[in-house]
């Protein structure tokens, strides 16, 4: 991922819009968004923001967890508090707000908030008798966002928090509910676990995309411009995932697919898509880190008459999911084995809950041991009339698993692996005998003299597929054509620091690969090329689906890099500040931008168009960047990010 280009939106006392905006003078009761009330989660480990409206020029003061914080409203009546960021804590404490009068908000606890959004699969509710005859736990909440589609980036919401008991868990989301409850109770219910709902069946992934996360994407240009889109671009980012900021999260995990083209803009689209949605929501929250785990769909349909894997729809669809795996702090679950064949919304949302749950314990919650995927191709060599393929996360090795919905998968002790497919220089697909050795499978067929393709559970609904590891993932579909197809990234860095993987790696045609650069001890990324190009000083690359042979190189040296802001604006209001601007790397700034009354302010950034707000901040700068406004007459001046 190109982390020189990240942004977010800021939200400042300027910038805020609430329920009940005041005018300077006037007289009004002290309110706080939506966001904020009874049992509600609070991030722990990052500043909090409390925020709302009051009269113009009141004190607002805001006191939690033996921590005072007071502002005053600006003349448009908003204000912000921002409390100092906390540990996490089990016990609901109160919170109150006081200016001319006191809000007391109950039960409030400190966690870690996670966004869960896609589609219906997402949005589906708990139906297991059992587990809600059972849902006990306190700490786990939910918010669920209500569907909301708009124009540009709104700041109000509905909606409350709802503690997890069996009388609330109807109303909690399945997958949510399964992911936070493997976490809550390998964590000794330590740490609460917030759930943000932003789910909407029937849509494709576009409408969810943040604009901020489409600029460094060149082929997905196109989607700043969306007319086929009813709602226009960006309209359920904007009306249901823009109301959560400025509140931190944790992470987003994403379970999406099924309505969304596959190649669009180009054969490799929806992977882009899900690379645009991570950086632009990690920009828009402002955050250095953003866990990014994501649903393989389900089986589905009629399994496969033959031999012959699909090249499109879902299969390949899947085939982009697990390229996740190169975006930093991404991870897969795979959901081939516990769909449906003639249900679109599978019931066994347990599954798919505690294998995303996998991946947040080992690399969020301390649990490196973790095996948190099932094998997952890494190459494939011929050896005489074989095929061999090497696998990343075969865990406690590799096995012929059986499963059985909601419970452990089981080694099927003297079973056959199934769902393997082999090609040679004729391109007829034929059934593989495959046989685990070690940690590969050997394929062949009587019919390949020399293998040149490979693939594995390759079809919309590739029933008997049952390689697993021993930890009880299935293994991740692929489709190799061909074998040969194979390319180096040579990867070098100067003194003063690394680049990991080191060196020259090989990878298989359409794979993707992350790339880190870590500076020693006072030392500073001087610059990142990639096929000899600049492309500033991230601690991050991602290779996108790989086609052709790449070098990535990094230096290092003890003076901090400095950056340039060109900010620009025309007549009809302001930017500021305006002209050129030096950040260090690393840094941040932020943009007012003020239409005069009946203008409207046009935004590009780096060249590509922003939503109307009234600032924009960069932050973690580690390339020169550009802002440019323009005003145009028409309308009255617009309500801060509205």
């Amino acid at each position: 991922m190109n982390m020189m280009k990240t942004w977010m939106i800021e939200l400042w006392v300027s910038c805020m819009v609430v329920p009940c905006m005041t005018l300077a003078g006037a007289t009004a009761n002290v309110t706080v968004s939506p966001l904020w009330n009874d049992h509600m989660v609070l991030q722990r480990g990052k500043p909090i923001p409390v925020y709302g409206s009051a009269a113009a020029g009141e004190k607002v003061t805001v006191t939690f967890n033996d921590q005072t914080r007071s502002t005053t409203a600006d003349s448009l009546g908003n204000w912000l508090v921002s409390l100092p960021a906390m540990d996490a804590c089990a016990t609901g404490k109160n919170l109150t707000i006081t200016a001319n009068n006191t809000i007391r908000i109950t039960d409030v606890v400190i966690g870690d908030i996670w966004l869960c959004s896609g589609q219906s699969n997402m949005q589906s509710n708990l139906g297991r008798k059992t587990d809600m005859d059972n849902a006990n736990f306190p700490g786990i909440r939910q918010f669920w966002v209500p569907w909301v589609s708009a124009g540009e980036p709104i700041r109000t919401m509905g909606g409350s928090w709802k503690v997890c008991s069996p009388g609330d868990a109807p109303a909690f989301a399945a997958v949510p509910f399964y992911f936070a409850r493997k976490i809550y109770q390998d964590q000794n219910a330590a740490i609460p676990i917030g759930l943000f709902v932003t789910p909407l069946g029937g849509n494709t992934i576009d409408p969810f995309l943040a604009p901020e996360g489409l600029t460094d994407i060149p082929v997905l240009h196109p989607l700043y411009d969306m007319p086929y889109m009813p709602g226009g671009p960006f309209h359920l980012f904007f009306g249901m995932d823009y109301p959560l900021v400025p509140s931190y999260v944790k992470g987003l995990i994403w379970y999406q697919g099924e309505n969304s083209e596959t190649n669009v803009q180009s054969p490799d689209s929806y992977f882009l898509k899900e690379k645009a949605l991570a950086q632009g929501w990690k920009r828009a929250f402002g955050l250095d880190d953003f866990p990014f785990y994501v649903v393989l769909l389900a089986n589905f349909e009629k399994p496969p008459a033959n031999a012959t894997p699909d090249t499109n729809g879902w299969a390949d669809t899947r085939i982009q999911q697990a390229n996740v795996l190169g975006i930093p702090h991404g991870g897969i679950a795979s959901a081939t084995d516990i769909g449906d064949a003639g249900d679109i919304h599978p019931q066994d949302k347990m599954d798919v809950g505690e294998r995303l749950a996998l991946w947040a314990l080992r690399n969020d919650y301390g649990r490196t041991a973790i095996v948190p995927s099932g094998p997952v191709l890494r190459d494939v060599t011929v050896a005489g009339s074989k095929a061999v393929c090497a696998f990343d996360y075969v865990g406690a090795g590799l096995m012929v698993g059986s499963k059985t919905l909601f419970e452990p998968t089981q080694e099927a002790v003297g079973g056959k692996l199934g769902r393997f497919s082999i090609a040679g220089a004729d391109g007829v697909w034929h059934d593989a005998d495959a046989t685990i050795q070690g940690n590969t499978v050997e394929l062949a067929s009587p019919s390949v003299a020399t293998p040149v393709k490979v693939a594995y559970a390759c079809w919309m609904n590739p029933a008997g597929a049952n390689l697993y590891n021993k930890d009880g993932l299935p293994a991740v579909p692929f489709l190799v054509d061909p074998i040969s197809a194979k390319y180096t990234i040579t990867a070098s860095a100067g003194t003063g620091g690394s680049i990991s993987p080191a060196k020259a790696t090989t990878y298989l045609k359409r794979k993707t690969a992350l790339y880190t650069i870590t500076p020693d001890a006072g030392q500073s990324i001087q610059d990142v090329k990639v096929d000899g190009v600049s492309v500033g000083s991230g601690t991050y690359h991602t290779f996108d689906p790989i086609y052709a042979d790449h070098t990535i190189s990094a230096t290092f040296g003890t003076t901090i890099p400095q950056y340039k802001i060109r900010a620009s604006g025309g007549p009809g209001g302001t930017i500021s500040p305006t002209g050129d601007r030096t950040v260090k790397q690393a840094g941040s700034i932020t943009f007012a931008i003020t239409p005069n009354t009946g203008w409207h302010a046009s935004i590009l950034v780096d060249g590509f168009p922003m939503s109307a707000r009234t600032s924009f901040t960069f932050t973690d700068v580690r390339t020169d960047h550009t802002i440019a406004v323009t005003f145009t007459p028409g309308g009255s001046k617009p309500e801060p990010d509205k």
